[in-house]
């Protein structure tokens, strides 16, 4: 049986630099799967695979969302706008711009912009329909995120797979939650976990990544399901990584502290530089330890470790 195209609703709202991060956050929030942000690289610019695009600093970046054509994707466009409208007491945001899509022409549009590209010590992130010839060290994540949250070319996604390079060790048990496209747990079973749980409250989530762990042929090793945090065992991981919002950070971060084994680690970020004391503060009065920041631009991440030295 023919499956049948969905119809999607792309918001997009163009700002400056200076507003980009607290507009992403919001997009994530309300958006299906996550935000797209194009920055505009400086014209004629011949950029390699593997170093990151100039950008001209000036020019206005284009922050896009989709939602599904549904009645639920209406209400995430008003409340959308709403936050938008409280934000434009502060930055003279523009209006938000809404167009219908189909599914199929949304995939195959934004795929020409997607090429392979290089995060951290080892991990080189392939996109499907691109070739590229590995060497000996890299660590592969093949990827085709469809409408899920999650390419790797947002610096929350690096920052955690920096993290998880540091912190995974042969035969670990992970938890990624809010999986989005897989992306994170894919990186930790490439770095040799026995097992990976991923968890995410988007179906659509779900099924990307799903099929992701299907193509890295990770399928008996990386495990997805809908729910969230407290439907993990409490304990039962050495490393969990959550790259989520600030917001829902606070609200579950009794949860997350107790996910990891007692001297396992907790990864946590979409976290914007103006939260990130808060949310620090909230996970240690939890009993995260040893407290790290990462940083790349304005965004955070937090890595600790759970219970005693």
């Amino acid at each position: 049986m023919r499956s049948v195209s969905r119809s999607w609703i792309e918001l997009a709202v163009a700002v400056d630099n200076e507003a980009v991060e607290a507009v992403s956050a919001m997009f994530q929030r309300f958006a299906h799967g996550g935000v797209v942000i194009d920055y505009q690289s400086e014209p004629g610019a011949e950029v390699a695979w593997n170093e990151p695009v100039r950008v001209v600093e000036s020019a206005p970046v284009l922050v896009r969302g989709f939602v599904p054509a549904t009645r639920d994707g209406r209400r995430r466009t008003k409340l959308l706008e709403e936050a938008l409208w409280h934000l434009r007491q502060i930055w003279p945001i523009p209006d938000l711009v809404t167009r219908t899509v189909e599914e199929d022409d949304w995939a195959h549009a934004w795929k020409d912009h997607f090429f392979v590209h290089r995060i951290g010590r080892d991990f080189v992130i392939c996109p499907t329909w691109r070739e590229y010839e590995a060497s000996l060290t890299d660590r592969i994540i093949i990827l085709d995120p469809g409408m899920a949250f999650g390419t790797g070319l947002h610096p929350t996604t690096r920052l955690c797979l920096g993290a998880l390079e540091d912190a995974v060790k042969p035969g670990a048990r992970v938890a990624d939650v809010g999986t989005g496209s897989g992306i994170l747990a894919i990186g930790a079973a490439r770095l040799d976990a026995s097992r990976v749980d991923a968890i995410d409250i988007d179906e659509v989530a779900v099924d990307a990544a799903r099929s992701n762990f299907a193509l890295n042929n990770l399928s008996a090793v990386a495990s997805v399901r809908r729910g969230v945090a407290s439907d993990l065992n409490p304990g039962a991981y050495d490393v969990v990584v959550a790259n989520i919002i600030a917001r829902v950070i606070l609200d579950a971060a009794e949860v997350l502290t107790a996910l990891p084994r007692v001297g396992g680690t907790l990864i946590c970020s979409g976290i914007l530089a103006e939260r990130i004391d808060e949310v620090a503060t909230a996970l240690e009065a939890r009993g995260l330890a040893a407290i790290q920041i990462a940083a790349e631009g304005d965004w955070r991440a937090i890595v600790g470790r759970v219970g005693p030295m």
